[in-house]
């Protein structure tokens, strides 16, 4: 079969460095996740069923001590080195299994959430995923993740990781307002000073200002390190065209695939029914320079 890759040379991955997937939550990370795995990049055993990494959840989704660690700028690295052991199934070291035990201290002090996050969810997953280490293999060639908050540390992962190439994906910021998914900006208002106690209204206009901020910091990012090691796929558009997305996706994560493969790939992106859904909407109740920055990141009003 012809092999599909983009059109580029690729870039190699000598240290086999992971690729990441990330971008405020419901913006199409979960196809770009099944579209990578259908190239034979191994993205964990532990996958929720909208492919997040849930290694990745345990040790990062704390907001309270992930926004101390940030402001203060402590140590992650060994948090780093634990999701990377726990996602490709190695043998823990003796910190690493000191450092999971902290992890769980922390979950023991929470609730269950309306997510079924909580010290329950924590102590069966370690359970479950330190019982499957036994059961299976450790895990060679190419492996990442995708998990939306992996934006939030992707400084310090691009420090831990120096050849890490990270695929961003972006909505339309006014859809992506409307949405009743709004975990991310609750969880992470307070990082960059977003008000959320406000009438629902508002908070409309709050989380376009979430989504401008990651964004456009994802672009600045972008610009630091280079478009061969960032990513940014407009999901609005792979659903209207996948195919050159695509191919600027394998060549990006340097993979080749068969005529078929692609094929298979090119039908997984699907225009969601909420795309375009801020046109019937009454737009004068947001602020004029965010939906001047809205059209700065490519996107019509």
């Amino acid at each position: 079969m012809k092999n599909i890759h983009g059109n580029g040379n690729g870039n190699g991955n000598e240290d086999n460095s992971p690729l990441v997937i990330g971008g405020v939550g419901g913006s199409g990370t979960r196809v770009v996740a099944e579209i990578m795995m259908l190239a034979g990049i191994h993205l964990g055993y532990s996958l929720n069923p909208a492919n997040d990494n849930l290694s990745f959840t345990l040790i990062f989704k704390r907001n309270k001590w992930l926004l101390k660690v940030l402001k203060y700028e402590l140590p992650i690295h060994h948090y780093i080195a634990l999701h990377e052991a726990l996602l490709l199934n190695k043998p823990l070291s003796l910190r690493e299994k000191t450092t999971l035990l902290k992890v769980l201290f922390y979950w023991a002090q929470r609730r269950e959430t309306t997510l079924g996050l909580g010290r329950h969810w924590a102590r069966r997953f370690v359970t479950e995923k330190l019982m499957a280490q036994i059961k299976k293999p450790e895990v060679s060639g190419r492996w990442g993740w995708k998990e939306p908050n992996s934006h939030i540390l992707l400084y310090q992962l691009f420090d831990y990781y120096p050849n890490m190439k990270y695929v961003h994906t972006i909505r339309h910021g006014l859809d992506m307002s409307l949405s009743e998914n709004q975990q991310q900006l609750f969880n992470w208002c307070a990082m960059w000073g977003i008000e959320t106690r406000c009438s629902p209204s508002e908070i409309r206009q709050r989380s376009l200002d979430y989504w401008l901020i990651v964004n456009e910091r994802v672009v600045e990012l972008q610009k630091q390190f280079g478009q061969d090691r960032v990513l940014i796929v407009n999901y609005d558009e792979l659903c209207c065209d996948p195919f050159e997305p695509i191919k600027k996706l394998l060549t990006f994560a340097d993979v080749s695939v068969s005529q078929d493969c692609f094929v298979s790939m090119a039908t997984l992106p699907k225009a969601p029914s909420s795309l375009g859904r801020y046109k019937t909407t009454d737009l004068t109740s947001y602020d004029n320079n965010s939906l001047k920055r809205v059209r700065q990141l490519g996107f019509q009003i």
